[in-house]
């Protein structure tokens, strides 16, 4: 018995809605907010046992799977290669040509975004979060000027279309530069001190206190001198989570982060490097303290003559 595709017909006009629209809009994203504000959901169905599977919120991936599969021209595609059909079309050749236009204009411009976002810095990438709880997700924009601007954007916006999370995007550069202040303000902090010092003195119970306190204030002041593969490491060494609030930020420390840290004070380290040069800076002062007496003294010396 051979099974062939039956067109539900009031299903078929708003496929066709959706397609014509899709060439007015050329927007996957604004369609999909669209359809979901007015109600439209993917395809409802009974299983053959008997188990009803309700329609769900149309994403830009559904959009995408829809607007190029040839289904819709009465074309059947197999193993790569389209075939004539048995089933007539619900889209118009001219309406199909129209569509795989945009989208292949879309697909050029997303590719060269794609590429542009991976070389971004995004230190927060899997760590930020909305209000709601939704993870926002590293994007960035070219305006006509050239000028880029990079965003973190919620889940749902990218999904769903922008203007889902009331919440909106965030501008990178501004949400980074207020981690990294939480992150130098407790690398001074005394209570975050102490708790690595205790570590540390676990495992070598020769590094004094100072040390500590030095490795950790100067790992804050040499930040900008990391490269930014370093700065993501240490980031996502110390941060489990950043939850976004109406106002302001909470930091979620993890665990055994702070105590991680100790490894930075460890040999060919950057806080060994730091723990170095601040004693070459301790041992140059002494000698320039030592040189300034000596040369008090010779004067007073020279007075009395």
């Amino acid at each position: 018995m051979v099974r062939q595709l039956v067109i539900n017909e009031a299903e078929a006009k708003i496929v066709r809605g959706i397609w014509r629209r899709f060439v007015e809009l050329q927007s996957t994203t604004e369609l999909a907010r669209e359809l979901n504000s007015q109600g439209v959901t993917t395809k409802a169905w009974t299983t053959q046992d008997g188990v009803f599977r309700p329609g769900r919120p149309i994403t830009k991936q559904n959009l995408y799977k829809m607007l190029r599969n040839p289904l819709y021209i009465g074309v059947i595609r197999h193993k790569g290669k389209d075939h004539p059909g048995e089933h007539p079309a619900i889209i118009n050749a001219g309406l199909w040509g129209e569509v795989q236009a945009v989208l292949a204009e879309d697909a050029l411009l997303r590719a060269s975004q794609t590429m542009t976002r991976h070389n971004d810095e995004a230190i927060l990438r899997g760590l930020l979060f909305a209000p709601d709880g939704d993870r926002m997700l590293p994007t960035a924009t070219r305006k006509k000027s050239g000028k880029r601007y990079r965003y973190y954007l919620p889940y749902s916006d990218k999904k769903f279309g922008r203007g889902t999370n009331p919440f909106g995007i965030v501008p990178a550069g501004q949400i980074e530069a207020l981690v990294l202040e939480q992150v130098k303000a407790a690398l001074q902090a005394p209570e975050m001190i102490q708790a690595v010092w205790d570590e540390v003195r676990k495992l070598d119970a020769t590094v004094s206190e100072p040390v500590v306190v030095l490795a950790m204030r100067n790992l804050s002041v040499v930040w900008n001198e990391m490269f930014p593969e370093e700065r993501c490491r240490l980031v996502r060494l110390l941060i489990a989570r950043v939850q976004l609030r109406d106002e302001g930020i909470d930091i979620e420390w993890h665990p055994a982060g702070w105590s991680a840290l100790m490894a930075e004070l460890a040999p060919n380290s950057i806080g060994a490097e730091l723990r170095e040069n601040e004693q070459s800076e301790v041992s140059a002062q002494a000698h320039v303290s030592r040189a300034n007496v000596k040369r008090s003294g010779r004067s007073q010396m020279e007075e009395m003559a």
